[in-house]
């Protein structure tokens, strides 16, 4: 990727995960020829924490994963996620394996909803049927007691 302010390692689909901020044009800074320096979004809605050695290092490339925030203010770090191809492929694989189960799960849902119905009147023919004769053997004990 040559994108000045984001490193060469970076998969295309990691640009999102940065933000263009301008910093004006000094000496010294790694601004732009306009005064602009690509920022990590360390609270992008899509950042995901990819498989590292500790917090450290990539599993996948060796370099150093960007810190993941959560949304509110603060300083927390929640994860860490690397912007190689293959870290963004584990983090895309990850997403499309949760979406499976959901689908998955909303099919068995589904399924299970159009299960046959038992019907009312087999359950009232049954019930109907115990009662009475229930209360036939309750006459005939009641009978034999008095």
């Amino acid at each position: 990727m040559n994108t000045p302010g984001i490193p060469d390692y970076a998969d295309e689909r990691a640009a999102k995960f940065f933000r263009r901020v301008f910093i004006g044009k000094n000496p010294g800074n790694k601004a732009d020829e306009n005064g602009y320096l690509m920022s990590w979004d360390s609270r992008h809605e899509d950042l995901e924490a990819s498989k590292t050695h500790g917090s450290n290092y990539c599993a996948y490339c060796g370099n150093r994963p960007y810190p993941i925030q959560p949304s509110s203010r603060g300083y927390d770090v929640t994860g860490h996620m690397c912007i190689c191809a293959d870290a963004i492929n584990e983090v895309e694989i990850n997403r499309s394996i949760e979406k499976l189960k959901n689908e998955h799960i909303s099919e068995i849902h589904k399924l299970k909803m159009s299960k046959p119905k038992a019907c009312d009147d087999v359950k009232r023919k049954i019930l109907e049927s115990h009662i009475s004769r229930d209360s036939y053997y309750l006459d005939k004990m009641l009978k034999s007691v008095l």
